[in-house]
């Protein structure tokens, strides 16, 4: 993940630690960018979450993931963009542990979802 500044002034630049719930938690500490030409080297991403797809989207010769389905967007290690499907499961809809990759071009096929959840990390209160 890299963030345009830090405590120093100088952008900052932090590593993916794990993976939980297709999303990435990252280490609490990164290293500093003092040589400005490498974040000129970095491609711009999404944010992790959630997603509406704006088209369809062909997986296999067989297998079409259809327009307007609900879909979490996470990366690879290597940014790699990773497509997980939505499905019912009774009133609930899930999110399968294995996703699709991708070229950085599902990324103009995505629409926000327009809607938050909380993240791992976050407590849930009943109110």
């Amino acid at each position: 993940m890299f963030h345009q500044h830090s405590e120093q002034g100088l952008p900052i630049l932090t590593l993916p630690k794990a993976i939980e719930n297709n999303r990435w938690v990252f280490y609490d500490r990164g290293y500093l960018i003092r040589d400005p030409k490498f974040a000129e080297t970095l491609s711009p991403r999404l944010p992790e979450g959630f997603y509406i797809l704006n088209r369809d989207v062909q997986v296999t010769t067989e297998e079409v993931i259809p327009k307007r389905t609900l879909i979490q967007l996470s990366y690879s290690k290597n940014a790699t963009p990773i497509v997980y499907v939505g499905k019912f499961e009774g009133s609930t809809i899930v999110f399968p542990k294995a996703g699709f990759k991708f070229s950085a071009q599902i990324l103009g096929y995505l629409d926000e979802a327009g809607f938050r959840a909380p993240t791992p990390q976050q407590a849930r209160h009943l109110h």
